[in-house]
């Protein structure tokens, strides 16, 4: 059932994203990427991706996007879509 983006209740359009974790749903997608851009910071750690975070996420979600760079493919929509919810839920480790 949707969630009212304004209210937060039961019955809105927008749907409520599940609780989104560094560990559980951003580390391992991010990890492949470790040795290209480790001479910037490290997407394997926690304090370094959400320090980070505002600069990646207009990165990934970029049409089309800059991260990761050619000639990997982009990342997935569900995946811009956890790493939004992740920030917007407070970077939860």
């Amino acid at each position: 059932m949707g969630v009212s983006a304004a209210s937060g209740k039961p019955g809105g359009t927008a749907m409520a994203h599940a609780p989104v974790s560094f560990e559980a749903d951003i580390k391992d997608v991010l990890s492949v990427f470790r040795g290209q851009m480790i001479w910037r910071f490290d997407v394997a750690k926690y304090d370094e991706v959400r320090a980070n975070a505002g600069i990646i996420f207009p990165l990934i979600s970029s049409n089309p996007p800059q991260m990761p760079p050619p000639p990997f493919p982009g990342f997935s929509q569900a995946f811009i879509a956890a790493f939004k919810a992740w920030m917007d839920q407070g970077y939860p480790p």
